[in-house]
């Protein structure tokens, strides 16, 4: 599956070049496989994704936002597909340097995204340019900083109350 979606991806009329898609198997350290894909090329991978008749994935199950390392300069953004039709899931991989985290949203694709973008943001800190409206959706909105950062430092007090 993982080398089948990488094809519809690399087709002469798909949103990625051979060389800017990464396949990642399923293996002791990785529970799922996973194809990676540059950022600058989301919107046009998740278009691709959905409208492509070979893959047809009509259900954006989750966006999840990860910070591997406290030393790592990037960040990954995981999208989990369901193409009801097909049966199948699939998992798309990009990377956000830490000091610019901005992808565009894929609320024009899947209107579910916003949810999902919107706790990706307030956990991790990822910007999705074009949201419709993003803003914190777990966190208080002054709510300083994004608590599934390894870098995060969890604050003494909020208003007044002590926090530890």
């Amino acid at each position: 599956d993982l080398q089948q979606l990488a094809r519809r991806l690399t087709m002469p009329v798909g949103p990625c070049s051979a060389d800017e898609v990464k396949i990642v198997p399923w293996g002791p350290k990785q529970v799922e496989g996973y194809v990676e894909v540059p950022a600058a090329k989301i919107l046009a991978v998740c278009r691709a994704l959905r409208d492509d008749s070979e893959c047809r994935y009509d259900t954006l199950l989750c966006i999840s936002g990860v910070d591997y390392a406290k030393d790592d300069p990037q960040l990954a953004v995981i999208y989990h597909f369901l193409s009801v039709e097909k049966n199948k899931r699939a998992q798309i991989r990009t990377w956000v340097p830490r000091s610019a985290p901005e992808l565009p949203t894929v609320e024009s694709v899947w209107a579910a995204a916003n949810w999902h973008e919107r706790e990706t943001y307030d956990l991790v800190g990822i910007i999705f340019q074009g949201h419709s409206d993003l803003r914190r959706i777990l966190c208080p909105e002054d709510w300083v900083g994004f608590p599934l950062r390894k870098d995060y430092e969890f604050p003494r007090e909020y208003h007044g109350i002590s926090c530890v």
